[in-house]
């Protein structure tokens, strides 16, 4: 992202200008955007503005590494098979399979066993670093998800865990809103319950008083009577 911004900080007039520049603009589109190098002044422009949009767009930017496949082509290079030009987005293995078994010295065009071994480490360790920031941009976010659970305000909860960036974190989230919910429903049916059974208990109290309560008001009026 570095060497993004500095490359475009500069206008496309002073980067054609400047041969180290026109190199940095060749490497980031064919990291970032897997585009061939070409010496055309017009595919430079194109290219400045393809990453322009994609910074403009703010998006997380990685360089496809294609491992998935078997057989990945150098950074640079294109097949051309069969009256086409394949690069890592649109060559298949078994298109490349079948050029290698055609022409056999075509197999210099993909990375050794060596060069594959270091772009897996290189994934793997930009893998982890996103990761690590993830989880740092998460940690707030967490902290909030826990008063809020606490404070029982669950529909804002949830819409702060769908911000978070980390998949075990998100579920983790997720869980603990809905046990958070579940314990506060189960607590306020209980509540309930006891009420419930409080009105029962006065209401029988209620019924066996009523029989007494006419009794005193027939002896009452009885004695009334008899003056």
């Amino acid at each position: 992202m570095d060497e993004l911004d500095k490359l475009l900080s500069h206008s496309f007039e002073e980067i054609k200008q400047n041969g180290d520049l026109i190199i940095k603009l060749l490497q980031l589109s064919q990291n970032f955007l897997n585009l061939s190098h070409t010496d055309c002044e017009k595919q430079h422009y194109s290219y400045y503005e393809k990453l322009k949009t994609i910074k403009n767009k703010n998006i997380i930017m990685t360089q496809k590494s294609y491992l998935d496949k078997k057989y990945i082509l150098k950074p640079g290079k294109v097949l051309y098979y069969n009256h086409t030009h394949f690069n890592n987005d649109t060559l298949t293995d078994q298109i490349a399979a079948n050029a290698i078994k055609k022409f056999p010295a075509l197999v210099g065009a993909f990375l050794s066993e060596r060069e594959r071994a270091i772009l897996e480490a290189k994934a793997k360790a930009h893998h982890d670093i996103n990761e690590a920031e993830d989880s740092e941009k998460d940690f707030y976010n967490e902290a909030q998800i826990v008063f809020l659970i606490d404070a029982e305000k669950f529909d804002e909860a949830r819409k702060l865990a769908a911000k978070l960036l980390v998949e075990e974190t998100h579920e983790a989230a997720v869980k603990a809103i809905n046990e958070g919910e579940e314990k506060v429903k189960a607590a306020a049916g209980e509540a309930e319950k006891k009420i419930a059974e409080a009105k029962k208990v006065e209401d029988e109290k209620a019924e066996t008083k009523k029989p007494k309560v006419k009794r005193k008001a027939a002896t009452k009026k009885k004695k009334n009577n008899a003056k």
